[in-house]
């Protein structure tokens, strides 16, 4: 029997177009190049735009170190009413009325202090709508059932956050850099609360995930970063020359550090003598570890 072909592998950097989940951003990349091996690193709302990182055949296994990678927005919050799903799509819940905000120039005193407070956040309670699971099950699914959810507050960590603009008496837009588990959403609820009134997203494009930004997205139907640029993007790497010692990893065997450069508890990816990609290792003492092998 002939050998099956390898299909594609690699990243597919998309800017997701409103109006899509990121499930139907991966099942047109699944059309597109004729594999089912393809995954997101990071869900993006149906109504927000910006960088989907799509894992493609042997890159899905390093999906996770992608996930768990920061994450980059420019955001417009619209205040004086809050909905309940806390974006444009919800339905209004509340109302309150519109603070002084100042000008982009000069932000009133209030909003100054607001951003200040936003941007120093450690916890925060994310969206019931939202994918998170509760008692094992996601939360907007228990919402759509009608259950009232008490969501529980999560770490969260803010690298930065911008006012970019005044642009209305009731819009704000901001930028935003925050560690996994952040929910713009959320920032739209607490610094609307933050400022005495209500608030929702209105717009939301990620500009950066991880380190692939808005400047290299583009189409599902665009090209891939090939698997071998992707690894030596995203990890240190070092070669294998030994055939033995090759052998050996790709039977997911540990091997002795040798003569290789690497510091205690470091990530890599191990390349043969030819440039294939042999494994993702870890150094663990005197010993390199496979975590993944590659085909």
């Amino acid at each position: 029997m002939k050998a099956k072909e390898p299909g594609p592998s690699g990243l597919l950097v998309v800017d997701k177009q409103p109006g899509m989940t990121s499930h139907d951003v991966v099942a047109r990349a699944r059309r597109v190049l004729r594999t089912r091996e393809v995954g997101h690193t990071g869900t993006l709302d149906p109504f927000a735009t910006g960088v989907l990182v799509l894992g493609v055949g042997e890159a899905l296994k390093v999906a996770a170190h992608l996930t768990e990678q920061d994450k980059e927005y420019e955001a417009v919050i619209a205040l004086g009413a809050e909905t309940d799903s806390l974006d444009l799509t919800g339905a209004v819940i509340r109302t309150a009325p519109l603070p002084e905000l100042g000008t982009t120039d000069a932000p009133s005193a209030g909003l100054r202090e607001a951003l200040v407070a936003e941007a120093a956040r450690t916890s925060q309670v994310p969206p019931a709508a939202s994918a998170i699971h509760i008692d094992g099950e996601r939360a907007h699914e228990r919402l759509r059932r009608g259950e009232t959810l008490v969501m529980p507050e999560r770490p969260v960590a803010v690298r930065s956050l911008q006012l970019l603009a005044v642009e209305a008496p009731d819009r704000l837009r901001v930028r935003v850099h925050a560690a996994k588990g952040y929910y713009v959403r959320a920032l739209a609820r607490d610094l609307a609360d933050r400022l005495g009134t209500a608030g929702h997203l209105v717009e939301l494009r990620r500009l950066r995930s991880g380190l692939f930004t808005i400047a290299e997205a583009g189409p599902v139907e665009g090209p891939l970063v090939s698997l071998n640029d992707a690894l030596r993007r995203l990890f240190p790497s070092r070669e294998i020359a030994d055939p033995d010692r090759v052998q050996a990893m790709r039977h997911g065997k540990r091997i002795d550090v040798a003569d290789l450069d690497l510091p205690a508890d470091t990530t890599f990816v191990a390349f043969d003598a030819t440039g294939a990609p042999i494994a993702l290792a870890r150094r663990e003492a005197d010993l390199i570890v496979v975590q993944r092998g590659f085909r």
